[in-house]
């Protein structure tokens, strides 16, 4: 192997291996993050929720809406 083969070499590694696995090291430190902050976050909520915000009321349908009568035949929205 010549001098040409392994400056070519070793400028593959440099440009391309290392920011792939810097940008890994990254993500993976940055995800670590997040899933522990939303952690943290949940278990303050549950321990410190203030008493005048209540949960929102759960969906029970998709369509709840809407009117469970229809359009009337006499509304602007009628398909008629």
């Amino acid at each position: 192997m010549d001098f040409a083969q392994l400056v070519a070499g070793s400028a593959i590694i440099a440009y391309i291996v290392v920011p792939c696995l810097a940008l890994l090291i990254l993500y993976a430190i940055i995800r670590i993050a997040v899933a522990r902050g939303l952690r943290d976050h949940q278990r303050w909520m549950e321990k410190y929720r203030p008493s005048l915000v209540n949960a929102p009321p759960s969906r029970t349908t998709i369509g709840q809406y809407r009117d469970p009568a229809g359009p009337q035949p006499d509304s602007p929205t009628s398909w008629n």
